[in-house]
């Protein structure tokens, strides 16, 4: 019955958009595609800031322009400024996700694994990266780069989807997550809070202490705070399948939880400014502040997993939220090479630069979401199994 009333508000009586959107009854965590389409919408806003900025450009004497570009630019959760916030909040989400889907599995293959990945994430970018690459100057080598999410890591290499850099991350994080659970079969105490710890604070040294010998393998530098994460992400998950008493502690207070993260989330546009501030105190300090954002997101995830009823959770769990964050991937990948482009040019019919802007955030959310739908209809759907995932088993100690 909900879904019903979902699809008439989101349809407007298409039979395309009906068909289009997923079914998502057996879905096992409905709540983080909501809070994906929480991140896919900041993500889309924060890149409408760029052609933003040029038309505010145009006009240096207007103060009503300028003064709707800050607001534009500080609209708590929304804003121009919470690209990083939604980047950071599908690597947490992720991070849970992959971790408790190995947990599932008795025999892990590193290739088939990798595979997997591969055959869920390809189909739809392939769609969207080869028109780019058809216009582009890369070789055979950046071509290869491109297609398997690589060109991010080598400096030589033109990256023509630029916002793949992401999938990069993803791609590593996917390779060392298989490579840890593999070892965690032969030596289950690799697997502890311990030595994850641990190794993520070796992972993050190293980083630090190889870049210039990565630079000089003409290997890009690959910044370990985003990376942490993903470790927020796996920390999740540990906490929600493995420590039963913890997590039963937790839910008591999982409404507060929820509260106090969207309030640091909330804030995450002073947030940034401190990231910037700390970075003066050199790496410690831009640490500091991934961290800070980092567990205010944590703290929302968490509130959502919880098993007791609050009202964040409903929202999250509302199905126009669940609807967008199902199409999440196929609108991260086409809206800045795509939709934005064609938005920022529809707006130019317009001779009022006031109208202009305010036309360019309805015509490039409209476009980016519309484009998305479609790519993910036709080049995506196919290809994700809804309906087989199984409910996890906790292992409460």
């Amino acid at each position: 019955m909900v879904r019903k009333k979902s699809m008439r508000l989101l349809s407007l009586k298409l039979p395309f958009i009906q068909t289009a959107l997923p079914e998502r009854s057996n879905r096992t965590y409905p709540e983080l595609d909501g809070l994906r389409a929480w991140a896919i919408i900041s993500v889309v806003l924060a890149h409408l800031n760029l052609p933003a900025m040029a038309i505010v450009g145009l006009d240096q004497a207007s103060d009503t322009l300028k003064f709707l570009l800050v607001i534009l630019q500080n609209l708590p959760f929304l804003g121009y400024y919470g690209g990083a916030m939604g980047v950071n909040l599908f690597f947490i989400i992720s991070g849970f996700l992959i971790y408790t889907s190995l947990t599932k599995k008795s025999h892990i293959s590193f290739w088939s694994f990798m595979a997997r990945r591969y055959q869920r994430l390809l189909p739809v970018h392939l769609v969207s990266v080869i028109p780019l690459l058809a216009i582009s100057t890369v070789g055979i080598f950046g071509i290869l780069a491109n297609i398997f999410f690589l060109a991010e890591l080598f400096i030589s290499v033109q990256n023509v989807n630029i916002l793949t850099w992401t999938m990069s991350y993803e791609i590593i994080f996917y390779m060392l997550c298989a490579l840890w659970f593999i070892a965690g079969r032969k030596n289950k105490q690799i697997m502890s809070f311990k030595y994850l710890t641990v190794a993520c604070i070796l992972f993050f040294s190293t980083s630090y202490i190889l870049t210039q010998t990565l630079a000089d393998w003409q290997i890009k530098y690959i910044d370990p705070n985003f990376f942490s994460a993903f470790f927020f992400g796996i920390c999740i998950a540990k906490l929600f399948l493995e420590h039963g008493k913890v997590w039963k502690r937790i839910e008591k207070y999982s409404l507060l939880i929820g509260c106090i993260g969207l309030g640091m989330a909330c804030l995450y546009r002073f947030a940034w400014y401190y990231i910037i501030f700390l970075g003066k105190l050199g790496t410690i300090g831009i640490q500091m502040g991934y961290v800070l954002i980092n567990c205010a997101l944590s703290c929302v995830v968490v509130s959502i997993l919880t098993k007791k009823d609050h009202s964040i959770k409903k929202f999250f769990r509302s199905s126009w939220l669940v609807a967008i964050g199902t199409i999440s991937y196929s609108v991260y990948l086409t809206h800045f090479a795509y939709s934005i482009p064609l938005a920022a040019g529809l707006v130019l019919l317009f001779p009022n630069l006031v109208v202009r802007l305010l036309a360019l955030q309805v015509f490039g959310l409209i476009l980016s979401f519309g484009v998305g739908l479609f790519y993910f209809h036709y080049f995506e759907k196919p290809f994700v199994f809804i309906g087989k995932t199984t409910p996890i088993k906790k292992t409460f100690r």
